[in-house]
């Protein structure tokens, strides 16, 4: 999909076509150009830029630029950059009737190594996505647009409109502010200018590739006040805010202006931001009085009470005064009883509204006892029958809550009475599991609960990935140790390239004979425990007369800013000059790269690489038994 929004054009200066430098004359460029297939011929061009201050107009050095399927570059102390053999894809438009031709590339910008130590006043954002544009024109060797009577392109000399190749682009100006700048405002009520606290408030930023994230968040205070520090200088926001009850909203536009002084923090006052009545927000569950595995007391809970983010509009499915039978939401639900004293059955229950503000359903169910293990469980398809006055369906919080009418999944909970909890497990993991690797294993638990005063049934096991919930994995475990698996993603933040490590927890709940369920266990961890290795390394003797690269592969992601450090690669015959140290990441064989560069032929054969120094993202040292290899 192309896109035209701020682009920041490449015109190109034609002047290196194939094969070499220079041609003398349009004809041998031509005859040169009719020799290649075009249909094979893959056409590349060279992108210039340069990074500067938006509001000092000073070139930015040391910033590390990105473009799809090309290695990062740094700007040189004038802020430049350069990206060579760019492919030039065939699908650029053909615009303004000049043969002309441009297709869009995303450039990204990485400002933390620039941004290490240096004060909060003179630091950029971490990252800036821009777009460029690459305009080319073609050799008129052909025509691809008209059609002739037998319905196909016209088309002449060579055969195919054919891209100059080797073209140089213009400098393209990246333009950036640093983060000095405070906006402060206030955020009142249209209708009653009354001020409004606990506001949420964004502060939103579209970049020109047309993405808008969200830059900041906060919340105002009682006087309605909000603020954000550390905004870039020079940019283009909008503020916007809604109330905590997500009733109002409203946004403001906010465009900053480099001040006179640029070593000064700016301070900008936002226009006030008006929040109006809005119903674009869809309802969802705030709470439910009963949790999830809860032992109740019948004597203070004898119903189950759904409290709603605001009024559910009343239809006939709604109808909560009618019995089963009557195609409405007392149909929807299912209210059982699992103890052991009966047979398991369905349990009769009324539900009932809160008139006139229909933010809240009761149900009621008849005869619960003490001793008992009880589930509500939910119709598929029911939130979205449950809707508010705008007819915006029912929606998550954001925070998961078993029995939110979301999913199919049952609110269980039990009664306390004639029956004790079991005893809380002791979890513990069987030493003598495997390490574990960086992208998932296996892990072997066990545990142990005293049956001294409770009997119990069975056990169920929970895992959290990360900062996620427990989530239950398994129930009705009748066994008192398990082997479970970890995945691929489970320990990473995910993908090839991630960005930080993560645990595993898992615990385990014992249910007794009675369907009482126990306290859970504390908590059992597993990470990367394994060290990272050096998987082998390549020596490249470049054609460049002064100087050769090597890249070393490793077995798993790495900590960035220790792979990049060259006094952590030493070669044996010394007076090597490590330098330029990329860290490249994952490779489509499976491993993770670092490449430097060496003075020329300064590694010879049985000399040997050691790396020193180098964590993987858990804080696993380089494994020191396989942190070396011979050339």
């Amino acid at each position: 999909m192309k896109r035209n929004l701020n682009k920041v054009s490449l015109f190109a200066m034609i002047a290196i076509a194939i094969g070499t430098l220079t041609y003398v004359g349009c004809d041998d460029i031509k005859k040169d150009i009719a020799s290649v297939n075009p249909d094979t011929k893959q056409f590349t061009g060279t992108v210039l830029g340069k990074i500067f201050d938006r509001c000092t107009g000073a070139p930015i050095a040391g910033v590390k630029v990105s473009m799809a399927g090309k290695s990062a570059v740094t700007t040189n102390s004038n802020g430049e950059f350069v990206f060579r053999d760019v492919p030039i894809t065939t699908d650029g438009t053909y615009t303004n009737g000049y043969n002309t031709f441009w297709d869009s590339y995303e450039v990204l910008m990485d400002f933390t190594g620039y941004n290490k130590n240096k004060a909060d006043s003179l630091k950029y954002p971490d990252y800036k996505l821009d777009e460029v544009d690459v305009i080319f024109t073609d050799l008129h060797d052909g025509d691809n647009y008209g059609s002739g009577s037998d319905g196909n392109p016209n088309e002449s000399g060579s055969g195919a409109d054919t891209p100059v190749d080797g073209i140089v682009s213009s400098m393209t100006n990246l333009e950036i502010g640093r983060l000095n700048t405070t906006i402060s405002g206030e955020i009142v009520d249209a209708l009653s200018y009354d001020v409004v606290a606990n506001a949420i408030v964004y502060l939103k930023q579209t970049n020109s590739v047309g993405n808008t994230t969200v830059v900041k968040q906060t919340t105002t205070d009682n006087s309605g006040k909000y603020t954000f520090a550390r905004v870039e200088n020079g940019a283009s926001f909008t503020v916007e805010a809604m109330n905590d009850t997500r009733t109002l909203s409203g946004s403001v536009g906010v465009n900053l202006t480099c001040g006179q002084d640029a070593l000064l923090s700016s301070q900008v006052t936002a226009q006030r931001l008006l929040l109006s009545f809005t119903d674009n927000v869809a309802p969802f569950v705030t709470a439910i009085n009963i949790q999830n595995n809860e032992d109740v007391d019948l004597a203070a809970k004898s119903s189950i009470v759904y409290t709603f983010s605001e009024p559910i509009k009343q239809t006939a499915y709604t109808d909560a005064s009618l019995p089963k039978g009557h195609g409405t939401i007392v149909d929807d639900i299912t209210f059982s009883f699992t103890g052991l004293k009966k047979a398991d059955a369905a349990i009769q229950f009324t539900a009932s509204w809160n008139a006139p503000t229909f933010d809240q359903l009761t149900i009621t169910p008849t005869g619960m006892t003490g001793a008992s293990r009880y589930s509500i469980s939910y119709a598929a398809g029911m939130a979205a029958k449950l809707t508010d006055a705008k007819g915006n369906a029912l929606a998550n919080a954001g925070t998961a809550i078993v029995g939110d009418f979301l999913n199919t999944e049952s609110l269980a909970f039990t009664t306390k009475g004639l029956a004790d909890k079991p005893a809380k497990p002791v979890l513990t993991k069987d030493p003598t599991t495997p390490l574990v690797q960086w992208n998932g294993g296996s892990v072997k638990l066990e545990w142990s609960a005293s049956e001294a005063t409770v009997k119990i049934k069975y056990f169920d096991i929970y895992k959290k990935i990360g900062d996620g919930p427990f989530d239950r994995i398994a129930t009705n475990v009748r066994s008192t140790d398990t082997t479970l698996t970890i995945g691929a993603n489970d320990l990473n933040s995910g993908g090839n390239n991630p960005r930080y490590a993560q645990s595993v927890q898992f615990m385990v709940q014992a249910i007794s004979v009675n369907l009482v369920v126990g306290d859970a266990s504390d908590p059992v961890s597993v990470i990367d425990d394994t060290r990272p290795t050096v998987v082998t390394a390549t020596l490249f003797n470049a054609t460049n007369p002064t100087q050769d690269s090597i890249v070393v592969q490793f077995s798993e992601p790495l900590n960035e800013v220790q792979a990049e450090t060259a006094a952590n690669y030493s070669i044996s015959g010394g007076g090597n000059n490590v330098r330029s140290v990329v860290y490249r990441g994952f490779n489509a064989v499976g491993d993770y790269r670092v490449s430097f560069i060496v003075d020329k032929g300064s590694v010879i054969a049985t000399e040997v690489l050691t790396v020193t120094g180098i964590n993987d993202l858990q804080g696993n040292a380089i494994d020191p038994n396989a942190n070396s290899f011979t050339f």
